[in-house]
């Protein structure tokens, strides 16, 4: 059954990244562990982790990050070198940003592959790098709203612009929206204190337009 209508948060059809990324995906990061034998990481921190595990998350206090965006927790340093600054932290409560590992978790590094992949080509693409899902845009022509944080350090927010902009090119404006938050960043938009008040009426909003 296809959907007769969609809300994108925080990425579309074109994965653009910020500039940390780019150099990671730009230097094929992913791919020289993968090939160094790496097939998974993971985002969970424990207090047996292993002589490695703990020199990992003790090097990764090196790793830049945003100085609002910095805390004592080693799953956000660890989300960060693996997608990017999963949350803008001024808007979650202490409690879910305990549970961050619960969101996150494993990756697959074949996964990783193939993302980082899409985001040196910034857009879709299969597996093997060729275009088999931009070539059928008509499959989007339906009511889809774009929902983005404007602090958002995973894909920026040019990701859901760029798509907003090729589908009105194509088919016109009138099944098309993009909301953007200014003080929202990736994840957040979902699970911040305050997004039920404040991002959640863009989801319900949709919801009605398609009578849903």
């Amino acid at each position: 059954v296809e959907p007769t209508s969609m809300v994108c948060s925080s990425v579309a059809m074109h994965p653009i990244a910020p500039t940390i990324t780019r150099l990671k995906v730009g230097l094929h990061l992913g791919e020289v562990l993968h090939r160094l034998g790496v097939r998974r990481m993971t985002t969970d921190s424990t207090t047996n982790e292993s002589f490695w595990e703990r020199q990992f998350d003790r090097e990764l206090r090196l790793y830049p990050i945003p100085e609002e965006e910095r805390c004592d927790q080693a799953v956000c340093r660890r989300v960060a070198f693996i997608y990017g600054n999963g949350v803008h932290h001024a808007n979650l409560n202490p409690a879910t940003h305990a549970a961050l590992h619960e969101l996150f978790g494993v990756t697959n590094m074949t996964m990783m592959d193939h993302l980082s992949l899409m985001a040196r080509h910034e857009q879709l693409a299969s597996a093997g790098g060729q275009d088999r899902y931009m070539v059928h845009l008509e499959r989007l022509r339906r009511p889809v709203t774009f929902i983005h944080g404007a602090r958002n350090l995973v894909w920026v927010p040019a990701s859901t612009e760029r798509s907003y902009r090729l589908l009105v090119g194509q088919f016109g404006t009138a099944d098309y929206e993009r909301v953007v938050f200014d003080e929202y960043g990736h994840q957040d938009v979902l699970n911040g204190a305050r997004a039920a008040a404040d991002t959640y009426p863009a989801f319900l909003a949709h919801l009605a337009h398609v009578n849903a």
